[in-house]
């Protein structure tokens, strides 16, 4: 099961009909509950500006599309992605409805089986790479002692049993990545992990093939905190004892994804993801990395968590998710912002409207948030097939399709999303 998934173009007929503009998100969607809103009849695609300084305006309604394709017809380029906690405010059997791709994390099993017994999917583990729980910061402490901590370890990462981390701590301590003074390294209750180490690879490979070959049905797995710079999840670069320059991280990090490929993942047909941290400017390092990836994550897509990038920052992005795509990869582009945020969603989903394609994902929503289900009209939007790549006059970039156009300006963060045909030739 490999991410072959270089955007196909097709042939389409354009119709002639009335312009519908989805200027924001949203024709008509109050307050009523995601269960009781599968019986309710689709809204029509009327043209219509929402008023989105309303404080209590009601995005969640859950709307059924056309029952096709999986209630999607086979010409909308939207392709949604779960990521990566079970759903708190509705059910998995309505999640699956919408959206296309799943990630989800060790003990939630019960999830796993209903998707994949429904055919849907794939689901990808969410787990980490570069490091392991310690929420008692055993690693610290002298050899031998006995290990005490009475918090369970979290379930994203492979050091699952309670002995783990001591066990590590005396028998492999140079499993363990160091800064240039040999000191441990910690992000919260995380200890940082060496990726060049291959006594620490084989450990994560061992206890990976145990928990999959347990639960067969996951389709690969999700690795997160991938960084193309090592920075201890922050700004600051970390001088590292064994890694002096970010090239020497970036080939410890390329050779782990390289070896756990060939070893297990190509041989047994699943599929590798990864949460890649890129800085700006290291679009080179990033598509080193997705060379050894089948898909990739960007977390903040078109915007970071507050605010927005400027034009010169969400450009390369854009161009990133495009090369990726060009290299048959895939995508998982996630944009973040607050719920009732229309104008923010909008954006969102139009700067990935310009690299849509089969295999690459969307989502609106809150880092804070990954268990509530946000659903908006314009994911219906029914553009049909796209005519070609984004093209750019001045600081605007455009993207054709068979039945609309998007349009989206960096630099004003305005986007349109236009649709010919409310139906889309469904």
């Amino acid at each position: 099961m490999q991410a072959n998934t270089l955007i196909k173009w097709f042939n389409t007929r354009l119709y002639i009909i009335p312009v519908i503009v989805l200027t924001v998100l949203s024709f008509s969607q109050i307050g009523q509950s995601l269960e009781a809103a599968d019986t309710t009849p689709a809204v029509d695609a009327t043209a219509m500006e929402v008023d989105t300084t309303q404080s209590d305006f009601d995005v969640t309604v859950d709307i059924p599309a056309p029952e096709q394709n999986n209630g999607r017809c086979t010409s909308d380029p939207i392709r949604t992605t779960w990521f990566y906690k079970p759903p708190k405010n509705t059910s998995m059997s309505t999640v699956m409805k919408h959206f296309d791709i799943y990630v989800l994390t060790r003990d939630d099993e019960k999830f796993l089986a209903e998707v994949t017994n429904a055919g849907e999917g794939p689901v990808l583990q969410y787990i980490k790479y570069d490091a392991i729980s310690d929420a008692c910061f055993q690693a610290k402490k002298a050899k031998n002692t006995p290990c005490s901590c009475n918090i369970k370890p979290r379930a994203n990462q492979v050091a699952w049993q309670q002995i783990d981390i001591c066990t590590i701590r005396d028998e492999h301590p140079d499993w363990f990545l160091r800064d240039k003074s040999g000191n441990l390294m910690y992000w919260n209750e995380f200890v940082m992990m060496d990726p060049g180490n291959q006594g620490w690879r084989e450990f994560w490979l061992s206890r990976i093939k145990q928990y999959q070959q347990q639960y067969p049905k996951w389709g690969g797995i999700f690795i997160d905190n991938m960084t193309t710079r090592f920075g201890l999840h922050s700004d600051t670069f970390i001088e590292l004892q064994k890694y002096p320059t970010e090239k020497s991280y970036q080939d410890a990090v390329v050779s782990y994804l390289d070896w756990m490929q060939n070893e297990y993942f190509k041989p047994t047909n699943r599929l590798v993801y990864g949460n890649v941290s890129v800085r700006w400017g290291h679009t080179e390092p990033f598509l080193r990395y997705m060379e050894e990836l089948d898909g990739a994550m960007d977390e903040f897509w078109a915007y970071p968590r507050t605010g927005y990038y400027s034009a010169k920052s969400w450009l390369p992005r854009v161009e990133r998710a495009q090369k990726a795509l060009e290299r048959g990869k895939s995508m998982m582009l996630v944009s973040q912002g607050t719920q009732t945020d229309l104008n923010r969603q909008l954006f969102g989903l139009a700067s990935y409207l310009l690299v849509a394609g089969d295999q690459i994902y969307f989502r609106y929503t809150s880092d804070k948030a990954y268990s509530q289900m946000w659903l908006y009209d314009n994911y219906k939007a029914r553009l049909g097939t796209p005519l070609g790549y984004y093209t750019r006059s001045g600081n605007t970039f455009t993207r054709k399709f068979s039945n609309g156009t998007v349009t989206v300006n960096p630099e004003t963060r305005k986007a349109t999303i236009t649709v010919k045909s409310a139906t889309g030739g469904c």
